[in-house]
């Protein structure tokens, strides 16, 4: 098991209408149990469980919650919201917004 220092702290400036949203963090390195905090600079107009997330060129990484849920179509990300996302091996799980 690898230890993790430090909070990890992006910005998403992606359009609201792409599915594909990115980060770039500093130091950031993709390992199970990471967690990452995003500041969406737009809102989000995509459907929710179409959303990948991608920080630091890791690869667009479907966004679930609890494992392998679909978010719900409802949720929405609005202009300024910080949402909080742990890796769970497989998937971006967002824990919340």
């Amino acid at each position: 098991m690898r230890q993790l220092n430090g909070t990890f702290y992006g910005e998403c400036s992606t359009a609201e209408d792409d599915m594909y949203k990115n980060a770039a963090i500093s130091g950031f390195a993709l390992v199970k149990g990471v967690v990452v905090y995003i500041k969406f600079i737009n809102r989000n107009t995509v459907t929710p469980n179409a959303l990948k997330l991608n920080i630091s060129n890791s690869g667009n990484i479907a966004v679930m919650k609890y494992g392998s849920t679909p978010l719900d179509n409802s949720l929405k990300i609005y202009a300024g919201s910080v949402g909080q996302f742990i890796y769970d091996g497989t998937n971006w799980i967002l824990l919340g917004l």
